[in-house]
């Protein structure tokens, strides 16, 4: 393949990505879930393997999920009572999705860290995150950095319910659209902490 080729991508002949899913379970305690596009046949199938697995303290999940298989893989870890950890990141989501995700959590007293960080998490969502954090006080870690469809408005509905959680000791809301006005954001959880 010549390098012209390389960076054009595929051509339009090409057939649709084939579906990926990749679990690895490392030393028992982690495990790294890679997604692109699965049938909730393969997120079943998942969902079934997560679920035999309850020591699971680490979770990484990435790639593409369809609402419905978001939810299968939301149930899926309410099984996972141990996990400490959830990474997100750049997972690809739609809306109903990032719901599906998120509602599973509150059952979680054992979560320590969630990062969502470069996801498509826009001001509603963001309402989300801050509805969760209203109702758990155990989440020591929260990333939202590179979401850059959200807005000040967005940022704000998080930082206002900082004062009422108390378990919350990094939030990293870096590279937003709007950035710029974090000299006014950061008035506004002054006054809101006041």
């Amino acid at each position: 393949m010549d390098s012209a080729n390389l960076i054009k991508g595929p051509s339009p002949d090409t057939p649709p990505p084939i579906e990926t899913v990749r679990l690895e379970l490392l030393n028992g305690c982690q495990a790294k879930l890679y997604l692109d596009n699965p049938s909730s046949e393969a997120i079943a199938l998942v969902a079934l393997r997560l679920e035999q697995c309850p020591a699971i303290r680490v979770l990484k999940v990435r790639g593409q999920l369809s609402g419905e298989a978001a939810g299968k893989l939301g149930e899926a870890m309410k099984g996972l009572p141990k996990m400490e950890f959830l990474n997100l990141s750049f997972l690809q989501v739609d809306k109903e999705g990032f719901y599906s995700l998120l509602y599973p959590l509150q059952s979680h007293p054992s979560l320590k860290s969630l990062n969502l960080s470069n996801t498509p998490i826009g001001d509603k969502e963001a309402q989300g995150v801050a509805m969760y954090l209203n109702k758990t006080q155990h989440l020591a870690h929260l990333t939202l950095f590179g979401n850059d469809t959200m807005t000040a408005r967005g940022v704000l509905s998080v930082l206002n319910l900082l004062p009422s959680n108390r378990s919350l000791i990094h939030l990293d809301l870096r590279l937003y659209k709007g950035w710029h006005k974090i000299e006014l954001l950061e008035k506004a959880f002054i006054a809101s902490c006041e």
